[in-house]
Protein backbone atom coordinates (compact mmCIF):
# COMPACT_ATOMS: atom_id res chain seq x y z
CA UNK A 1 0.00 0.00 0.00
CA UNK A 2 1.30 3.29 -0.79
CA UNK A 3 0.47 6.12 1.23
CA UNK A 4 1.15 10.21 0.24
CA UNK A 5 1.01 12.60 3.24
CA UNK A 6 0.34 16.27 2.55
CA UNK A 7 -0.23 18.04 5.84
CA UNK A 8 -0.38 21.57 6.70
CA UNK A 9 0.93 22.89 10.06
CA UNK A 10 -1.39 23.58 12.96
CA UNK A 11 -1.14 26.57 13.67
CA UNK A 12 1.33 27.69 16.47
CA UNK A 13 1.99 24.05 17.44
CA UNK A 14 3.86 21.92 14.71
CA UNK A 15 5.33 22.65 11.20
CA UNK A 16 4.29 20.76 8.39
CA UNK A 17 6.90 18.85 8.84
CA UNK A 18 6.52 17.65 12.11
CA UNK A 19 2.70 16.89 11.60
CA UNK A 20 3.93 14.48 8.34
CA UNK A 21 6.54 12.86 10.60
CA UNK A 22 3.57 12.16 13.30
CA UNK A 23 1.04 11.12 11.01
CA UNK A 24 3.78 8.56 8.98
CA UNK A 25 4.54 7.16 12.65
CA UNK A 26 1.46 6.33 13.30
CA UNK A 27 0.59 4.77 9.83
CA UNK A 28 3.88 2.79 10.03
CA UNK A 29 2.89 1.83 13.74
CA UNK A 30 -0.53 0.27 12.32
CA UNK A 31 0.73 -0.73 9.10
CA UNK A 32 4.57 -1.27 8.71
CA UNK A 33 4.69 -2.53 5.10
CA UNK A 34 3.10 0.21 3.72
CA UNK A 35 5.25 2.72 1.51
CA UNK A 36 4.77 6.08 3.07
CA UNK A 37 5.78 9.78 1.35
CA UNK A 38 5.97 12.50 2.93
CA UNK A 39 5.17 15.87 1.39
CA UNK A 40 5.14 18.94 3.91
CA UNK A 41 2.75 21.98 2.24
CA UNK A 42 1.54 25.32 3.13
CA UNK A 43 -1.10 27.45 2.27
CA UNK A 44 0.91 30.36 2.08
CA UNK A 45 0.41 31.30 5.25
CA UNK A 46 2.43 30.18 8.59
CA UNK A 47 5.31 27.56 7.56
CA UNK A 48 5.22 28.02 3.95
CA UNK A 49 8.97 29.08 3.92
CA UNK A 50 10.43 26.03 5.37
CA UNK A 51 8.25 24.35 2.66
CA UNK A 52 9.78 26.86 0.05
CA UNK A 53 13.52 25.88 1.47
CA UNK A 54 13.08 22.13 1.36
CA UNK A 55 11.13 21.61 -1.94
CA UNK A 56 12.22 25.01 -4.08
CA UNK A 57 15.57 26.30 -5.45
CA UNK A 58 16.76 29.33 -3.82
CA UNK A 59 17.96 30.00 -0.58
CA UNK A 60 16.25 31.37 3.18
CA UNK A 61 18.03 34.40 4.22
CA UNK A 62 17.93 35.49 8.30
CA UNK A 63 18.01 39.28 9.20
CA UNK A 64 17.11 41.72 11.65
CA UNK A 65 14.27 43.26 12.57
CA UNK A 66 12.07 44.09 15.53
CA UNK A 67 8.39 42.24 16.70
CA UNK A 68 6.21 44.71 17.81
CA UNK A 69 6.66 45.29 20.81
CA UNK A 70 10.44 46.88 19.53
CA UNK A 71 12.26 43.83 20.44
CA UNK A 72 15.29 42.50 17.98
CA UNK A 73 14.37 39.36 16.18
CA UNK A 74 15.63 37.68 13.74
CA UNK A 75 12.96 37.01 10.25
CA UNK A 76 13.82 34.76 7.90
CA UNK A 77 12.94 35.40 3.89
CA UNK A 78 13.27 32.91 0.99
CA UNK A 79 14.92 34.28 -1.86
CA UNK A 80 13.78 32.03 -4.99
CA UNK A 81 17.03 30.54 -7.17
CA UNK A 82 16.21 31.96 -10.32
CA UNK A 83 13.58 34.85 -10.05
CA UNK A 84 14.12 38.48 -8.98
CA UNK A 85 11.27 37.70 -6.00
CA UNK A 86 11.55 36.41 -2.54
CA UNK A 87 8.35 35.36 -0.04
CA UNK A 88 8.18 37.15 3.06
CA UNK A 89 5.99 35.50 5.58
CA UNK A 90 4.54 37.77 7.96
CA UNK A 91 4.48 35.07 11.17
CA UNK A 92 8.27 35.24 10.75
CA UNK A 93 7.97 38.95 12.39
CA UNK A 94 6.29 37.30 15.89
CA UNK A 95 3.63 39.76 15.72
CA UNK A 96 0.23 39.95 16.54
CA UNK A 97 -0.42 43.48 15.66
CA UNK A 98 -0.37 45.08 12.22
CA UNK A 99 1.47 47.55 13.23
CA UNK A 100 4.52 45.55 14.18
CA UNK A 101 3.68 43.19 11.14
CA UNK A 102 3.98 45.98 8.89
CA UNK A 103 7.53 47.40 10.62
CA UNK A 104 8.63 44.22 10.26
CA UNK A 105 7.88 43.54 6.72
CA UNK A 106 9.34 46.65 5.77
CA UNK A 107 12.56 46.09 7.14
CA UNK A 108 12.56 42.27 5.92
CA UNK A 109 11.81 43.39 1.94
CA UNK A 110 14.44 46.20 2.41
CA UNK A 111 16.98 43.58 3.35
CA UNK A 112 15.74 41.74 0.55
CA UNK A 113 15.17 43.97 -2.37
CA UNK A 114 18.91 44.80 -2.49
CA UNK A 115 19.94 41.04 -3.60
CA UNK A 116 17.66 40.72 -6.49
CA UNK A 117 20.42 42.59 -8.14
CA UNK A 118 22.89 40.53 -7.17
CA UNK A 119 20.90 37.53 -9.14
CA UNK A 120 21.15 36.47 -12.76
CA UNK A 121 18.97 38.48 -15.18
CA UNK A 122 15.67 37.03 -16.46
CA UNK A 123 13.65 37.47 -19.29
CA UNK A 124 10.49 37.17 -17.11
CA UNK A 125 11.19 39.21 -14.53
CA UNK A 126 7.92 39.57 -12.87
Amino acid sequence: MRILIVPDSFKESLSATEVSFSIKEGIVSVLPEAEVEELPFSDGGEGAIEVLDKHTEGTLVTCPTENALGEAIEASYFLFGKKKKAWIELSQAGSSSPAGSRFATGTTASEAAPRWSLMPRQLDTT
